[in-house]
């Protein structure tokens, strides 16, 4: 395979829809301006000079004028001789946003509308020796919406805009409570051609169905399928190799093949904090008839199994499952929300090292793919497959009620089943699930009505059968949270968002809740005033926060009449005056309130579940990073800052912790929890901050268990508790006792002396 990038400067031409034409013939007189590929319209125009920095507020509103205009991407290019000898040559989209109608050299390639996958379009016989010319027209998803209508009153809910549920684009862009209003257009991800060889391995299938890490043996499914000559091919036979030695080999009886192979003496692959990330290297050959490699293809696989432990619902007793089984053991998922890197996605590739980096850094072993987001890049699930982090991958569906016609269903089939397929070989990636939180929009959508969700065509028939027809090892999971038959009958949510009134941390909603397995909950944090300043023009007051409607965009505000979320920053005060007792007075009184009520409240949510490990299966708080200058419920700002939570996280995220529980009967229990498949002795000293010691011992932890270290009194006044501990795993976390309000200095100080501000 040869491939020719396109990638770099482009000419950009466009206009209101109506006025652009639709052949490249007739664009010459369009105004045109320097753009790159891969990128986004809007950097262009930003660029050029037309449209003021969408990254500082409220810029993004200046862009809402161009979501109805129309554009045409040209680019001259030399071909490559070789390009032009091949058996068949494709141009490669990576990334359209969205709607996109592609000619070479006056030649209609063909019509995309999918942002979210890539597109091939076959370029053969419109490639030519020496310049070529390539025009790409990029459609108005909005216009083109509009114009269709909003569909059945009874089929469709999105309060954030209803052309979303049509468009095959990121949802985050249409506004979200994190992210700007960016209905963005443009070639986002890499442009290229690539040669198709005549006769190849055109798709490999790997999957573990059995792994026995005592034993060190597996059994390792390869299913392919190939691109044969007409004749001749009777003699030609497949190889498979296992890192270097061959594991099988197969006659070519038909297009399509399968072994399974039984490997021994193999290493696992193992998640963070239980072994290594082990990689085999597997290669399928394909043979002609004189044993000559016509083709192979390579892949990197982990040899595992994980299976989606869960049960449909809760009992009145709130017994039920939902866990992670890794080789057999049952994992508990530290981990997070992974939100869009960027709203203007040709710019993910820059922020992906450091948020993969804070992603380990910061303990996590699972993350979530959130559904209102793009697919993430091959670099980030390569990246999880060497660093044994867990993805749990959301299709592209958020919060809405989607279209249930034909058509619509007939281009879902089509994304799920390329998404899948590009994605399925990855030893990191846990379980599909269908969308996020469309089970409880029907409810927001029909409230009082009785809407049943599990009737969802997308949900539960056209995202399940695609897992099922190209990934049937994986489990699917129909939307989170699910709201099953049986929860919908009267039982409890194994699986929950818990996000509530957000009034009180150790309120009733949170310590009242059963759930199992929490996927999303989260705290807000003001950035540092340095971060602030950056998001607002030069001289932008910052104080007060709040009723400053200079900080509404980044509250956010998608539009400047939407008030939807400006109830956030508000929230921020009040939970900060439940944190000290009142509302903070000043700028730096309201960050570091702010702030440490979010660290406390997220190590409070992770430290609870983790506590009930054994029944509990995990918890992913929300999130690690913004994708935009906002304020928001992330722990690292757009910018980098790292707000205290980052910190109190790692602490409470250790493989191995000791932590308090809440009071009960004025006792609060310290429990060691190991997440490591081996069991640990531990010395545990625990004393008060700035004076004191409150106990010590030793201690045993069973592997991947809990232990009960002690039981101490409750502090009857606000007071500071470091729990060290020493033997297999040694480290520090700890614990602030005592009733609320706990003085915004004394906080201060204790978490200067415990190094975490």
């Amino acid at each position: 395979m040869e491939t020719q990038t396109l990638d770099g400067p482009w000419i950009l031409r466009g206009g209101p829809g109506s006025t652009v034409p639709l052949r490249p013939d007739e664009i010459e007189n369009l105004p045109a301006w320097p753009a790159c590929v891969p990128g986004n319209v809007e950097l262009a125009l930003h660029e050029a000079g037309l449209a003021t920095d969408p990254l500082v507020a409220p810029g993004t509103w200046d862009y809402v004028r161009f979501e109805q205009w129309a554009w045409w991407y040209e680019r001259i290019f030399d071909c490559n001789p070789s390009l032009l000898q091949a058996w068949r040559c494709h141009l490669v989209l990576e990334g359209l946003d969205c709607l996109g109608s592609v000619w070479l050299n006056g030649v209609h390639l063909g019509d995309t509308a999918n942002a979210l996958v890539a597109h091939r379009l076959d370029a053969t016989t419109a490639l030519r020796p020496g310049a070529n010319r390539l025009c790409i027209r990029v459609s108005s998803g909005m216009r083109e919406a509009r114009e269709a209508g909003g569909g059945p009153v009874g089929t469709t809910h999105q309060p954030s805009g209803y052309e979303s549920l049509r468009l095959r684009k990121a949802a985050h862009q249409f506004g979200w409570d994190i992210m700007p209003r960016l209905v963005s257009a443009g070639l986002w991800r890499g442009v290229r051609l690539e040669t198709v060889p005549h006769h190849a391995i055109a798709e490999v299938y790997w999957a573990t169905l059995t792994c026995d890490p005592a034993a060190r043996t597996a059994s390792v499914l390869v299913d392919w399928s190939l691109r044969l000559p007409e004749v001749g091919w009777e003699r030609w036979r497949v190889r498979v190799l296992l890192d270097g030695t061959i594991a099988a080999e197969a006659a070519v009886l038909a297009q399509r093949g399968r072994r399974i192979l039984h490997v021994k003496d193999i290493d696992p692959w193992w998640p963070r904090g239980w072994g290594e990330a082990r990689l085999h290297e597997a290669r399928i050959e394909l043979c002609d008839a004189d044993g000559v490699c016509v083709h192979a293809q390579v892949t990197r696989i982990g040899i595992r199994t994980i299976r989606l432990h869960r049960s449909d619902s809760l009992d009145s007793a709130g017994r039920g499952e939902f866990a992670l089984m890794v080789n057999g053991h049952r994992l508990f998922a530290r981990g997070t929300n992974w939100v869009p890197l960027d709203a203007l996605h040709s710019r993910d590739p820059a922020h992906l090292a450091a948020a993969v980096d804070m992603l380990a850094e910061t303990g996590c072993n699972t993350v979530r793919m959130w559904g209102g987001n793009v697919y993430e890049s091959d670099s980030f699930f390569d990246w999880c497959d060497a660093n044994g982090m867990l993805v749990w991958q959301d299709f592209a569906f958020g919060c809405g009620v989607y279209p249930q016609d034909d058509a619509f269903a007939a281009i879902v089939a089509s994304e799920a089943e390329a998404v899948v397929r590009r994605l399925r070989n990855h030893a990191c990636l846990a379980l599909w699930c269908g969308s996020n939180e469309t089970d409880q929009a029907m409810d927001w959508a029909w409230p009082g009505l009785g809407r049943d969700p599990n009737a969802d065509r997308i949900t539960r028939r056209v995202l399940a059968q695609a897992v099922a027809d190209h990934d049937p090892v994986r489990d699917y999971l129909p939307s989170s949270p699910y709201l099953s038959p049986a929860v919908r009958a009267g039982g409890g949510q194994p699986e929950d968002h818990l996000w509530g009134p957000r009034n009180d941390f150790k309120g009733a909603y949170f310590r009242g809740s059963r759930a199992i397995f929490v996927s999303e909950i989260g705290y807000h944090g003001c950035p540092s005033a340095a971060s602030l300043a950056r998001m607002v023009p030069p001289g932008t007051k910052l104080w007060p926060i709040i009723g400053n409607t200079d900080l509404h965009p980044l509250s956010v505000q998608p539009l400047p009449g939407d008030e939807g979320n400006l109830y956030r920053n508000p929230l921020m005060a009040r939970q900060a005056a439940e944190l000290i007792g009142r509302e903070p007075a000043d700028l730096d009184a309201f960050i570091d309130a702010s702030q440490l009520s979010q660290a406390e409240a997220l190590k409070s949510f992770i430290e609870t579940w983790r506590a009930g490990k054994g029944r509990t299966g995990g918890l992913l708080w929300w999130n690690l990073r913004d994708g935009w200058p906002i304020i928001s419920d992330a722990v690292v700002d757009w910018f980098g800052g790292r707000k205290l939570a980052y910190a109190a996280i790692r602490a409470c995220h250790q493989d191995v912790v000791i932590l308090a529980e809440e009071p009960v009967a004025g006792q609060q229990r310290i429990v060691a929890v190991n997440d490591t498949l081996r069991p640990l002795r531990l010395e545990v000293a625990i004393e008060l901050l700035g004076g004191g010691s409150l106990w010590a011992g030793e201690i045993w932890v069973p592997a991947n268990g809990v232990a009960e270290a002690c039981a101490m009194p409750a502090s009857p006044v606000p007071a500071c508790w470091r729990m060290r501990w020493r033997g297999d795993a040694d480290s520090m976390n700890h614990h602030i006792s005592g009733s609320r309000p706990w003085p915004l200095q004394r906080i201060r100080a204790w978490y200067r002396e415990l190094g975490l501000m």
